[in-house]
């Protein structure tokens, strides 16, 4: 019997297998290379939703505010037909500003990337 769980978090695919035999092993092996592969080709039939954080500090007159920014980047493959692949690139921005300008405090979305 065999089990797989896939995460694609910019991390690499992390699997759990049930190992019963020998030749399942071979196997399990096998498909975790496929994954890999998926993994790094960028028009592979894979959803991901990579994340990606920026601080920065010491911002305004004063030098006390800060910038927390977290970049939400879903890529969904969509198949049309034999021939054709759309890929959609999302960049969703998640903003927090403390002390810019001093004593205010803001947070939202930015401006949001579809490619």
């Amino acid at each position: 019997m065999k089990v797989a769980i896939r995460s694609n978090v910019m991390v690499p695919a992390v699997s759990a297998l049930l190992v019963s035999s020998l030749s399942t092993v071979a196997s399990a092996q096998q498909s975790q290379a496929e994954i890999a592969k998926k993994l790094n080709n960028p028009i592979a039939d894979l959803v991901s939703l990579p994340f990606q954080f920026n601080y920065d500090g010491d911002l305004g007159p004063t030098e006390k505010g800060e910038r927390y920014i977290l970049n939400i980047q879903p890529v969904v493959p969509i198949h049309i037909n034999e021939e054709w692949d759309v890929i959609s690139r999302t960049i969703v921005p998640l903003v927090k500003l403390e002390d810019v300008p001093p004593g205010n405090d803001e947070d939202g979305v930015g401006d949001v990337l579809q490619s």
